[in-house]
């Protein structure tokens, strides 16, 4: 083969090379993110679907659950919802533009879940259906009012449980160890005082005091279990049905945090038994709490193991 013919083969070889690489960018995929909103101005989130609606509202820098119960938000959940949900993306490109399909893709008002979002003033500044997806890897969506539907590059369904149990923050109190001053515990054998001094904390009830060193294991129960309060389910508005059962409770507990707060829980037997407990914080009456019955162990013994180091 002449010299002249093999540059030029080498020449069209290039060419060839160069065409490739450039149709395999061209179909590179462009990735978008599909809510198209700035996060920080999110002030306002509606979930619904044909069962179920659930708004949460940023109040003062904190968030809040407000229908269909007002309540403080799941700190876990909120971030859930920000990590996932407004940071999935999806492909510039919709599967399908189709009505018809709609249904297919569970993005139907009634087959999907609406997602509406709104910035302080009010202004709804997305609003969303993400249809239910089997898929672990990825969920379909559809903006409002239009057609074209897109698969996200995140399975976000789990994120968008309506459910107020999901959003609702667990904890029963906030509470540090070093907020607490001292504590009044009650139960049937006994009554007694903790109380928090320089270096050690006191313990006091009717036959003397003592002091219980900064390792005592029933000391530092007692604290943990409080500073670590959840509750397993809520139960609202069924306060007058237990009514009596809390004028004879099992346990009372009182907080005086340094500030001068008291804070005060009451537990109760469950009546259906199963060593779970009811807990009421301080004269509420819309909400109670539940926790399983190993937390009353931790208060409810003898002066004996506060003795030891």
């Amino acid at each position: 083969m002449k010299k002249n013919n093999l540059i030029l083969l080498g020449v069209l070889v290039v060419l060839i090379i160069l065409f490739l690489i450039s149709r395999t960018r061209d179909h590179v995929e462009q990735r978008d993110l599909f809510f198209d909103v700035d996060s920080t101005q999110v002030a306002g989130i509606r979930l619904s679907n044909v069962t179920d609606t659930l708004r949460l509202s940023l109040n003062n820098g904190k968030w809040m659950l407000m229908e269909p119960i007002e309540f403080p938000a799941n700190e876990h959940s909120i971030n859930g919802f920000f990590d996932r949900v407004l940071a999935v993306d999806t492909s510039s490109m919709p599967v399908s533009e189709s009505q018809e399909a709609q249904e297919d893709y569970n993005v139907t008002d009634s087959l999907g879940t609406r997602v509406t979002l709104f910035d302080a003033s009010g202004k709804t500044i997305a609003d969303v259906i993400i249809g239910k997806s089997d898929n672990y890897n990825f969920s379909y969506g559809r903006v409002i009012d239009k057609d074209a539907i897109y698969q996200l590059g995140l399975n976000i369904t789990h994120n968008l449980i309506t459910t107020a149990e999901r959003w609702r923050k667990k904890d029963i109190i906030d509470l540090e160890k070093d907020d607490i001053a001292q504590l009044f515990i009650s139960y049937k054998q006994n009554s007694y005082n903790l109380a928090k001094s320089d270096t050690v904390w006191i313990y006091n009830d009717s036959e003397g005091s003592f002091n219980v060193g900064l390792k005592n294991k029933q000391l530092n129960k007692i604290l943990t279990g409080l500073t670590a309060l959840r509750t397993g389910t809520f139960v609202d508005n069924q306060y007058e049905t237990f009514e009596e059962l809390f004028e004879k409770p099992e346990l009372t507990v009182t907080i005086e945090k340094l500030n001068g707060v008291k804070i005060l829980l009451t537990f109760i037997e469950k009546p259906e038994g199963k060593n779970e407990f009811f807990v009421r914080k301080n004269n509420e009456t819309v909400t109670l709490y539940t926790v399983a019955g190993s937390m009353l162990d931790r208060f409810t013994k003898g002066p004996q193991h506060f003795e030891k180091e």
